[in-house]
This record gives structure tokens, sequence and C-alpha cells, in this order.
């Protein structure tokens, strides 16, 4: 993670690239999605809540197939306030036993959270799902391509 600390500087918006390096910023889009990184790592944004797809059929998939995968799901505010939203993630979840299958990582990232998401991200926690904010500018997920590899990082503080 020093690779991360040493190219976002202090200035908002602003970054050095050291020469060699690339830098993927995943930010929430609108139009739920389900997509992979040169990493390897899934991204499922579900986007703003105003377009109806259900990615935990995706995700299902890929749990049934047994193959290992990293996911980072993304959980706009607009789409975790439609109540009926937030129980059919939550109840997806439990059926998925992401807590044990051991195959899909335990992240979520919430951005531009606020205090009434707090019982949506503890009852994430009770799952064992790690939980993050946003960086300040919307960015859930980070990719930096260096000449010996890819790093991975979250931008956001994970939620206390």
């Amino acid at each position: 993670m020093k690779i991360l600390d040493r190219i976002f500087s202090k200035k908002p918006d602003t970054v050095v690239v050291p020469p060699d390096h690339k830098i993927v910023v995943v930010h929430p889009a609108k139009t739920p999605y389900f997509g992979r990184g040169a990493s390897g790592m899934w991204i499922a944004d579900f986007g703003d809540g105003t377009e109806d797809l259900d990615l935990f059929d995706t995700i299902r998939q890929i749990v049934q197939s047994g193959d290992k995968a990293n996911v980072i799901l993304i959980f706009q505010p607009s789409f975790i306030d439609h109540a009926s939203n937030a129980e059919s993630i939550l109840s997806n979840i439990q059926e998925l036993k992401l807590i044990d299958c051991g195959i899909l990582s335990k992240i979520a990232v919430i951005p531009f959270a606020t205090a009434q998401h707090l019982p949506f991200v503890a009852k994430l926690r009770e799952f064992g799902i790690e939980v993050h904010h946003s960086a300040d500018d919307g960015a859930c997920f980070v990719e930096v391509f260096k000449t010996d590899g890819i790093v991975i990082g979250m931008p956001g503080k994970p939620f206390r």
C-alpha cells in the first residue's frame, strides 16, 4: 500500500504517476454492472437504484462453479435507501453464505455513505464483510500497474 500513499498527493484530484506505471480507478456507476479488472478482481456495482439488475445471479454462478473469485461489492447510498434493495442484498448474502464459502472476498464499498447507512454497514459486518468508505471523490477501488506487477487497493478508509 506504500505505493498508493506515494502516488496520491495531498492536493485533491491530483496524482503523480511514476514512469512505467498506470493507474485505474473505479468510481460508482449509474447503471449496474459486473466486470473484471486486470488484477483479476471482479467489481459488482449495483448502480444508483434507478435500474433493476440482480447481480447476485452472476455472483451465484461463480459460487456454484467453484472458481476462486474476489469480488468487490459497491452499494451506492441511493440503492441502499430503497428498503427492498437493502433487504434483498442482505438476503442474497445470507443465501450465498459469503461468510463461509471461501470463494468470494468479503469487501464492500459504500461511496459517500452517511450516518443513516450505519445499520446496513453493521449488518454487512455481522456477515463478516469488510466495509469501506469511498475516497472523497467517490473512488471505490484502485489498480496500480507497476513494472513488477499490479497492486490493488481500497482508497477509502474501513468503517470502524
